[in-house]
């Protein structure tokens, strides 16, 4: 970890969704997935560290694109809540979280019940990111009808 550098500083949101996006385009080009950005021209910037959102951004949207359906939906909101944070929201159409795993979903290795494999690292390093910007990170998973992962980050301050 000593080589672990955080850099807060003004970050324009749209500029890292679309480097994730392009990043990922031939991954949900092939599962056929639409991928939407729905981001309103006056979003102000937020105080981030643009490598570690970039990070965030990516686990958020690959892991989208990798519980969605093929053919599936994936979205990309943002908008300024109230006059210190921003929220970013990344909807999918997965097959949703039971709402009695959504707590431990951030957790190391935790797999919910119904899907293969193992869990891993991702979210719990993305919750992790999110708390070291002094934001938060909460899902909204309806059982069977998509998924909406949502996150905090304070607006950079304006410099006069």
């Amino acid at each position: 970890m000593e080589n672990f550098q955080f850099q807060p500083a003004p970050v324009n949101i749209e500029h890292i969704v679309n480097s994730v996006a392009t990043r990922l385009h031939p991954r949900i080009q092939s599962r056929r997935q639409s991928f939407i950005v729905d981001l309103p021209d006056s979003l102000p910037l937020a105080r981030a560290d643009k490598q570690h959102l970039e990070q965030i951004m990516l686990m958020l949207i690959s892991n989208a694109s990798n519980y969605s359906t093929e053919e599936g939906k994936i979205r990309v909101t943002a908008w300024k809540n109230g006059k210190d944070n921003i929220v970013i929201q990344v909807n999918d159409t997965c097959g949703g979280i039971p709402t009695e795993e959504e707590e431990r979903i951030f957790l190391p290795h935790y797999q919910i019940k119904r899907t293969d494999g193992k869990g891993g690292l991702g979210l719990a390093i993305t919750k992790f990111l999110v708390e070291l910007h002094g934001g938060k990170i909460w899902l909204k998973g309806r059982d069977g009808q998509g998924c909406s992962f949502f996150f905090s980050l304070p607006i950079a301050e304006e410099v006069s």
